[in-house]
Order: structure tokens, then C-alpha cells, then sequence
């Protein structure tokens, strides 16, 4: 409701004016209006996860450039879990995101079709018995429940989506999102492929990138929340492979730690 409610007020402020400049020149048109105020919604959004926590208070995100699909399956996870969600809510932060339902479940695979399935079964002595309408009470149950499944959405499971062995690389012009990028390097780390670990880490930049240890810092979270104990067991045992840390300056002396210490109050760090 949030990445909706924001509209209205910015609107108001838009449309009381007859036109509205850009700085650089120009004119600012609704469109891309509205993609400005979703940008902001969004980074207010990500801002109450883990690595992303600076946000809020940043008015300069050059540097962080998160693509629209990771943002998508960090928001989603974050709201709802691994729980079903009414498609049409999925349907809202997909579009808040610059995606459709469509393309995040046919093509990036990050969510797919189910609900929880209600009622109960009944026992072989009771189905024996019957009658032909209860047959046909049955069958609209059926169909019920099934229409109540297709409305829904789950997020995929990391362990779900690594069946995709092209899982991470660049498809024809679309790159490949960083979330899809994280989860096969958590597969290659459980198969004991560190060095596949290390090549794929140096073939797509993440070194270079200031998103990936934000994303890092995300997903371990979440996984907690979660109690996923083997997803946090990767994402600690990537940061650590990788070397990922965290220098932190401490009474004017700076030090490298681990990305994943524990934070220390009033300390400065920067992610490495």
C-alpha cells in the first residue's frame, strides 16, 4: 500500500504547476515524474533491509545501482516470506519495480504459481458412499481451490532455482540479476567448487560492484528471520572465501573485519 499511498501526494505537489523543469533542461513529464517518486518509495523501502540501511539517509545513490528483479525478490521477501501472496499485490510491487508478474515467473523464475490447499481429504469408506451430488459439491471444491491457487504467488527458493545450470549468465541483451548471480555461487560453494567460485566472482565484477556486498548483507538476514540455516551458512562461508569485509574506522584507526562481525557502535565502516 505504501508504494501506492505515495502517489497521491506527489501528484498533488506535481500538478500545481503548469509545467515542471529539469535541471539540466527540459521538461519533466508525468511518466517520468512517476518513475522518480517510485525510485524514491523504493530506496525508502530497501533502506529497512540489512546493507541497504544507509539509504534513507543518502541523497547520492550513483554508486548503488540495484537491478529492478533483485529489488523485486528482496522486497517481496522481506513483506511475505516464502508465504502464497494474492497475485494481485505481487502484481503491484512487480510493476512498482519496473517488471511484470509475467516476466518475473517466466523468465527470471523468481516467483511461480501456489497457494495452500484447504480442507481435508476424505477416507476410502466415505468417498465409496457419495451420492452424485456431493461428487458435485466435490468437483466445485476442486476448482475453487485450484482458482484460489492460480491467484496466488510464491517466491522460489534459492535451492530451487540453482536446477537452471545458465543460472547467473547475461541472457541475449538482458544481464543476468544479482540475485541470480548470488544464488549460483551459494550452489557452487555446496558442490566444493571453489574455484569455479572464484572464477564466476572475477567474470562478473562483483569485486567492482557495491550492490553485491549490500545484497549479501540482505539475503543473510532474511535468512535468519527465516531460519534457513544452510542459506546463512553460504552467504557467511562466500563473504569469508571471497575475503568480503568491512573496513571500520575505530578511534581514528582504521581496520579491516569481516563483513559479517558484528557491528560496533558508533564506528564508520565502509564495505570492501
Amino acid at each position: 500500500d505504501f508504494l501506492w499511498a505515495a502517489l497521491g501526494p506527489a501528484l498533488a505537489a506535481y500538478s500545481a504547476h503548469p509545467y515542471v523543469k529539469k535541471t539540466a533542461g527540459g521538461y519533466l513529464d508525468v511518466k517520468d515524474f512517476l518513475d522518480e517518486v517510485r525510485k524514491l518509495v523504493l530506496q525508502f523501502a530497501l533502506g529497512a533491509l540489512k546493507g541497504f540501511d544507509d539509504l534513507q539517509t543518502q541523497t547520492d545513490h550513483a554508486t548503488v545501482v540495484l537491478d529492478p528483479v533483485t529489488q523485486y525478490y528482496l522486497l517481496h521477501r522481506e513483506a511475505f516470506g516464502f508465504d502464497a501472496v494474492l497475485s494481485g499485490v505481487c502484481i503491484l510491487y512487480a510493476n512498482a519495480c519496473g517488471k511484470t508478474d509475467r516476466e518475473l515467473h517466466m523468465v527470471w523464475n523468481v516467483i511461480e504459481q501456489g497457494g495452500a490447499k484447504k480442507g481435508k481429504k476424505k477416507s476410502g469408506k466415505a468417498k465409496e458412499q457419495k451420492s452424485e451430488e456431493a461428487t458435485d459439491d466435490d468437483d466445485a471444491g476442486e476448482i475453487l481451490n485450484s482458482n484460489s491457487k492460480a491467484d496466488k504467488y510464491c517466491l522460489v527458493r534459492w535451492d530451487a532455482r540453482i536446477t537452471n545450470e545458465h543460472l547467473g549468465e547475461t541472457r541475449g541483451n538482458q544481464p543476468a540479476p544479482l540475485i541470480d548471480k548470488l544464488h549460483r555461487l551459494m550452489y557452487l560453494l555446496r558442490q566444493n567448487r571453489a574455484g569455479d567460485v572464484q572464477a564466476s566472482f572475477d567474470l562478473w565484477g562483483l569485486s567492482g560492484d557495491p550492490a553485491f556486498p549490500r545484497v549479501l548483507q540482505a539475503v543473510r538476514e532474511l535468512a535468519l528471520e527465516n531460519h534457513e540455516a544452510e542459506e546463512q551458512r553460504l552467504v557467511e562461508s562466500l563473504a569469508s572465501q571471497l575475503k568480503m569485509n568491512r573496513r571500520v574506522v575505530e578511534n581514528n584507526v582504521v581496520k579491516e573485519t569481516s563483513l559479517f562481525d558484528a557491528y560496533t557502535v558508533g564506528t564508520k565502516e565502509e564495505t570492501t
